[in-house]
């Protein structure tokens, strides 16, 4: 299973952070209704910073039904410029950097 974003082929999307890995990548939190993209980041252990992440309350102030998750697994500096292409191009309401 795999979703486009921007120019990345992203796995997902995964309802649960169970379903996701403590692995080097990029993440990007979507409303499920729509893939709208809500936020993006990156971690060296994405599995990690999802399920704890700080600014759940906002993914969720921004979705309608609640969440889902796509990663690209890569290391940096890839995921660093991954990251700010997405965040350039959708301007996600949570995470402003």
């Amino acid at each position: 299973m795999s979703i486009d974003i921007s120019w990345y082929e992203f796995e997902g999307p995964y309802e649960y952070t169970e379903d996701l890995n403590d692995e080097s990548g990029v993440y990007v939190v979507l409303d499920i209704t729509d893939y709208n993209v809500i936020d993006v980041g990156q971690s060296d252990e994405v599995e990690s910073r999802v399920e704890y992440h700080d600014r759940k309350d906002c993914w969720s102030r921004n979705s309608s039904k609640g969440v889902v998750y796509a990663v690209l697994y890569c290391d940096d500096p890839d995921k660093t410029e991954i990251e700010e292409t997405i965040r350039d191009l959708y301007n996600p309401p949570c995470g402003d950097r």
